[in-house]
């Protein structure tokens, strides 16, 4: 059980105060101070959700941002620069597919949900790539990684580099 923390209304005015002055002081706007202390939702993705070979790369994320997160589907469509309904179906899908919870292992490898918002790439396009470019890993240490085939993990970043994706893409 936590315990509430009784704070006096002198103390209450000394942090209000405190706060003012740090506002004024560095020129930002209140909405922007208490932006600071609010959950970000946008943590990186564990690379061992995508240990599934049930699902596709989309709708395992899609299953973690929801379900473990528990976003909304129209801020993990901005995260990912997907159509909110896009991202419902990748969802609704998982659910089907993946009743159960996904596997959250640790590890030393996250994803940035924003190197995977890049529509001219799919999401496992893009995976690939920044886990090659990113972490220096090798084809088939990907493929191992996500569970996949080599021969997919290759033609994978072969269409990535086809697009027009490079090393610093």
């Amino acid at each position: 059980t936590s315990k509430s923390l009784k704070i006096s209304e002198i103390e209450k005015e000394s942090i209000k105060n405190l706060i003012k002055d740090l506002i004024k002081k560095h020129n930002i706007q209140k909405n922007e101070f208490l932006s600071l202390f609010e959950a970000k939702p946008t943590d990186d993705l564990p690379i061992s959700i995508f240990d599934n070979k049930k699902l596709s790369a989309l709708e395992t994320i899609t299953k973690y941002l929801r379900e473990v997160k528990h976003l909304k589907f129209s801020q993990i469509g901005s995260l990912l620069n997907r159509d909110a309904r896009t991202v419902w179906s990748a969802h609704h899908n998982s659910k089907k597919k993946h009743p159960s919870p996904l596997t959250i292992k640790e590890s030393d490898i996250n994803v940035p949900p924003s190197k995977l918002s890049n529509r001219s790439f799919s999401i496992l396009e893009s995976l690939v790539a920044y886990l090659k470019h990113t972490h220096n890993l090798t084809l088939h240490e990907i493929a191992v990684l996500l569970n996949r085939d080599d021969r997919t993990i290759w033609t994978v970043y072969s269409r990535y580099k086809k697009k027009g994706g490079g090393v610093n893409a």
